[in-house]
């Protein structure tokens, strides 16, 4: 356990100011002008004791979409930077590929349907879906790859991802029916780094836990979440509430994959006053922030199971429960007669919920059977007390194109080339101690993106 340095103490001035100046997001950071604008997290203290209900760290929150897509059936593809990440994580049975395959066909997953697009007359026509993970996959980097103590850029991230992805160690990122961005890559780093946060957001492990952000590749988004060590590393201490190591990974990876899912375009956000496309669902107001920042108060997560094996996540926010949550009620799709008091169907429901297909149109099936894991309606505990058990989850081996393997797997196929030049948004964001509902970046005139998980103040540790 450690206490908080001097810098972190209080208000992280000197802090909030840079990143006000450049802007990002972050959960955890993100980046900066003339990428994203970064997300405000104010410094909580833990609240004691476990399986208790999060609750929100500003004042009235409500998620606001500002016309951006989200990710519709994710493609998780879980990177290890090196050969010296935690066994525990790269583990391919108990570790973070099965975690991935699992999350997403949960009681945690299934109700975040209230930020589809679909029913949204300037949206995307896109629903959460479930999603599919590869193996891991271990890289060799051409930065930090031994096990000196080593620093890394959230640019030469970047440039690393799409390194790997023209080498054809990465499957390259897929587009969804809807033609948006798929594919998330959620990268695990060893102990023995350090990442330099976006646009002056501060250092892991001081100033965040982790981040999501987004690049370009090939001229389409590419999307990422850095997290980090929080077994043996500067993380270990002050990144989690949660009984061991490996809860607190899985806590911290689902802050990053749900804020990716409903938001995964806030790096490519211009760090202008008004939050805008192609941002998604986002809270502006009172320095909320994202759909996972909101209920990032440092309370134990609450436990999914599937197919017996359970793991630990964190609770986010629901606009219809108007509380954090981690299940809820999961409305039918529409179909037939049943227009009312269930969700539109999109093109990613052809076959699936939608077996004759979908009337794109109307949002109907276009047949009145409702086969498919979307279909009917569930309902489960928004506690975080107890445990709740799924259905069906595997892990699945690669994504299209490519086959994965091992826990310290490769990948073949054919990668994508071509330029990775463009716009390299980050969502990043330094961590502010704003009290009273103020967002302090906000006197800067910056939007206020969400992706970074702080370290929180408490009495012995942070996060």
């Amino acid at each position: 356990m450690i206490r908080p340095s001097p810098i972190l103490a209080c208000c992280f001035t000197a802090l909030a100011t840079l990143a006000a100046v450049e802007g990002t997001s972050v959960a955890r950071p993100h980046p900066a002008d003339p990428a994203p604008a970064p997300r405000h997290v104010g410094m909580k203290r833990y609240r004691g004791g476990f399986n208790q209900d999060s609750s929100p760290i500003c004042q009235a929150p409500r998620l606001r979409y500002y016309g951006g897509p989200i990710i519709q059936s994710p493609v998780i593809v879980p990177v290890f930077w090196g050969s010296h990440v935690n066994a525990q994580l790269t583990n391919p049975t108990t570790g973070m590929a099965q975690f991935f395959a699992d999350v997403t066909r949960s009681s945690y997953w299934s109700w975040l349907h209230e930020y589809d697009t679909a029913a949204i007359s300037s949206g995307t026509n896109q629903a959460v879906l479930g999603g599919t993970a590869t193996a891991g996959i271990t890289i060799t980097p051409a930065h930090c790859a031994s096990t000196g103590t080593c620093t890394l850029a959230d640019a030469q991230i970047q440039t690393e991802l799409a390194n790997q992805i023209d080498a054809g160690v990465l499957p390259a990122p897929t587009l969804d029916c809807s033609g948006n961005t798929q594919t998330i890559y959620m990268i695990e780093f060893p102990p023995n780094v350090k990442v330099s946060g976006p646009s002056g957001t501060g250092n892991s492990c001081v100033a965040f836990c982790a981040y999501h952000g987004t690049g370009t590749y090939n001229g389409n988004p590419l999307l990422y979440a850095v997290l980090m060590d929080e077994f043996t590393g500067p993380c270990a201490q002050g990144c989690g509430g949660d009984a061991t190591a490996m809860e607190n990974s899985t806590d911290t990876a689902s802050h990053e994959l749900v804020e990716a899912v409903t938001d995964p375009d806030i790096g490519l956000v211009p760090g202008t006053a008004n939050m805008a496309a192609p941002g998604g669902w986002y809270d502006s107001s009172n320095g909320c922030g994202e759909v996972a920042d909101i209920c990032a108060d440092g309370s134990p997560g609450a436990t999914i199971t599937v197919n017996g094996r359970s793991w630990v996540v964190q609770q986010v926010w629901s606009n219809k429960q108007n509380k954090c949550a981690s299940s809820g009620a999961v409305p039918a799709v529409c179909s037939g007669s049943a227009t009312t008091s269930c969700r539109r169907c999109t093109c990613g429901d052809d076959g699936n919920a939608c077996s004759a297909g979908c009337d794109l149109t109307s949002g109907v099936c276009e047949s009145s059977s409702t086969s498919g894991s979307d279909s009917g309606t569930t309902s489960g505990s928004s506690s975080s007390s107890g445990s709740t058990t799924e259905g069906t989850a595997g892990s699945s081996g690669g994504s299209s194109g490519h086959s994965a393997t091992g826990s310290t797997g490769s990948a073949t196929g054919t990668a994508q080339g071509g330029s990775t030049s463009g716009s390299k948004g980050t969502e990043s964001g330094g961590c502010g101690c704003g009290t009273s509902g103020s967002d302090p970046f906000a006197v800067f005139g910056l939007v206020v993106g969400l992706g970074l998980l702080c370290r929180r103040r408490a009495t012995t540790q942070l996060r």
